[in-house]
């Protein structure tokens, strides 16, 4: 599994919310199996994502897709996201 987490700032949190949620299909057919959303709790223009995908290339795919750019420019997003890409660490045997 990875994990890719998407940290940007955005102009208006619900507006951005808004947009998100239209797009629930869309990361789904992407490959997106689990996604939480967080706000800064100390900057609220601050929105951090993480999605859950089964592997590297459909997260690699999804971050660097048109459909993804398009959709943060309409839900207001200010600045350039940051992108971080991390795999599950297995726990080490006993």
């Amino acid at each position: 599994m990875v994990t890719l987490v998407v940290r940007h700032r955005v102009s208006d949190l619900m507006a951005w919310k808004g947009v998100y949620d239209q797009h629930a299909a869309m990361r789904k057919d992407r490959g997106v199996l689990a996604s939480d959303v967080f706000q800064d709790a100390l900057d609220p223009s601050v929105v951090v994502v993480a999605h859950r995908f089964p592997d590297m290339a459909s997260a690699s795919a999804f971050a660097h897709s048109r459909a993804l750019r398009e959709a943060m420019s309409r839900a207001g997003v200010v600045d350039q996201p940051d992108f971080w890409f991390l795999n599950d660490v297995e726990p080490v045997p006993n």
